[in-house]
């Protein structure tokens, strides 16, 4: 039984100037956790409970707000022989929206020693942001809170040092928050965009990855192929490629690593309405330590 306390502090400062004036947001949360996780043989129970406070302070009266989440997790997971399963259950006590509660389930085989295959299903809930509400010219006190469903199915391959997954997904969400620069919603009041509600979205795809080693190298790489679609107005959904991915190529001897990192992005679109398209872009990163 390993039992463990932990307490958080966060603290953000947001300050815009601009033509159209200045405006700030400081906003601190902090968290308190209490983490027990017991082991039963080849099983694990762990409880989780947590309460945080978020609190925010502007210039604009209006982004004054302040609330609070109680929250108490459980997960259970069991391993017999090539199967292997877990269980989900979480509920969150907001002072703003209520009790809302998630879960999950999931269930693995493994074919053999290389071979892994799993599914999953779940669902889950986001409280907007105090931005996504109440934030000047960018928020609307309206927005609602995003719920999902999700549901995936994958296979792993994991031998001497060679690794290989496919994962097919998809999540049907309603009330997905997002950023759009012109907003569909609220225009008058939101000339430079806003985070708004999509009433019915889905998110379905296939995540590939692969990774090798040989002796100090490693090969690794990841592809995501999605459709990212607000099934509301039967478009994409704003600022998400239908295909990104990375490719790394790294280098590790004793305490010193190297590598090069490339990552890659297909068109998206700027707005709901999908007319402003935005050209796909790729970036080159080099890191060592």
């Amino acid at each position: 039984w390993n039992s463990q306390l932990s307490a958080a502090r966060s603290a953000d400062r947001f300050t815009t100037l601009a033509s159209f004036g200045n405006s700030y947001a400081d906003s601190v949360s902090r968290q308190f956790a209490w983490q027990n996780d017991v082991r039963f043989g080849a099983d694990s129970l762990q409880v989780v409970m947590e309460h945080r406070q978020e609190r925010v302070e502007s210039g604009t009266l209006a982004l004054q707000r302040e609330r609070n989440t109680n929250s108490v997790a459980t997960a259970w997971q069991m391993r017999r022989e090539a199967h292997s399963f877990s269980a989900g259950l979480r509920y969150d006590d907001s002072s703003q929206y209520h009790g809302q509660t998630t879960g999950s389930l999931a269930y693995g085989y493994r074919l053999n020693k290389a071979w892994r295959v799993s599914s999953s299903i779940g669902t889950s809930f986001r409280a907007p942001s105090f931005n996504e509400l109440y934030y000047p010219s960018f928020g609307i006190a309206a927005n609602r809170p995003e719920r999902g469903r999700n549901a995936e199915i994958g296979v792993r391959y994991a031998s001497d040092g060679q690794q290989f997954s496919a994962t097919l997904y998809q999540n049907r969400l309603t009330d997905l928050l997002v950023y759009a620069p012109v907003c569909p919603v609220e225009a008058a009041s939101h000339q430079f965009g806003c985070a708004y509600n999509v009433n019915r979205a889905q998110l379905s795809g296939l995540s590939l990855a692969a990774s090798t080693r040989w002796q100090q190298w490693t090969l690794k790489g990841t592809l995501d192929l999605q459709d990212p679609k607000d099934e509301t107005a039967n478009k994409r959904l704003v600022r998400r490629a239908r295909e990104h991915g990375t490719l790394v190529l790294e280098y590790a001897s004793g305490a010193w690593k190297g590598g090069a990192e490339s990552v890659f992005s297909g068109e998206r679109f700027d707005d709901a309405a999908n007319k402003n398209r935005l050209g796909g872009y790729g970036l080159l990163n080099l890191y060592g330590s």
